[in-house]
């Protein structure tokens, strides 16, 4: 059966029946927020393999050989996102799987640390990691670097008198975009990332934010009939 993760809700610390109800509540929300998946596809949780063991996400399922629905799947992942910003999941946890928690921290403390323990709190950690947000220093890349960078190479692609330098409001509409693409949240009024974004994802994400901020800075820009006529419209405008 063919099947593609979207991603994990919740502490996912620990390997308990909270953890697979956290992700019950996200498939729920999920359809509340963007409706039932296709026909013939199935949102569940879902058990992906790595080396180190087996750990759960929610996922769809669908039988036969079919393409999944990319902008569903887009959809699910955005509100998945917006879940884990809003809810404070080790506030809600109930208490008898935090004590059974300490319970099994005290008794890890004795044991090898090559144990099967150890092994599958290391596959909790990574499945915690696969939607997880982190501060600018924490990406594998400079992520300003990414997007000065961006912004030069967009230049480039520029038809010659089309181009002018960005200024100011631009940054508003890369933020905007980086939000709406799932790229970028605000922990508290710090920018955190995705950190399972590739530094191509954002390069592709500051491209079109600046499309965007062109566009609307064409449309607000009133010209003189001189520059009408000399100026070079893109794409046959």
């Amino acid at each position: 059966m063919p099947q593609e993760s979207i991603g994990v809700c919740g502490g996912q610390s620990e390997q308990t029946g909270w953890n697979i109800a956290e992700l019950e509540i996200g498939i729920y929300y999920i359809k509340r927020a963007c409706g039932e998946p296709p026909p013939d596809f199935e949102l569940e949780v879902v058990w992906n393999e790595h080396e180190l063991g087996a750990y759960p996400t929610i996922g769809l399922s669908w039988e036969g050989l079919r393409a999944p629905p990319r902008d569903y799947l887009r959809r699910a992942e955005h509100a998945l996102e917006r879940l884990n910003a809003a809810v404070e999941w080790s506030a809600i946890e109930p208490q008898e799987d935090i004590a059974d928690e300490d319970d099994e921290h005290d008794e890890s403390e004795t044991d090898d640390p090559d144990s099967e323990f150890a092994e599958s709190r290391n596959v909790e950690v990574l499945s915690s990691r696969l939607s997880r947000f982190v501060a600018p220093d924490q990406l594998p890349f400079d992520v300003s670097h990414i997007i000065k960078q961006a912004v030069l190479d967009w230049e480039v692609t520029q038809p010659l008198g089309f181009t002018r330098p960005p200024n100011e409001s631009s940054g508003d509409y890369i933020v905007a975009e980086m939000e709406s693409a799932g790229l970028r949240r605000l922990n508290g009024e710090t920018a955190w990332f995705r950190l399972n974004a590739a530094a191509d994802e954002y390069r592709t994400c500051i491209f079109a934010a600046l499309d965007h901020w062109l566009a609307a800075a064409e449309i607000s820009t009133k010209r003189t009939p001189k520059e009408m006529d000399e100026y070079e419209r893109p794409l046959g405008e």
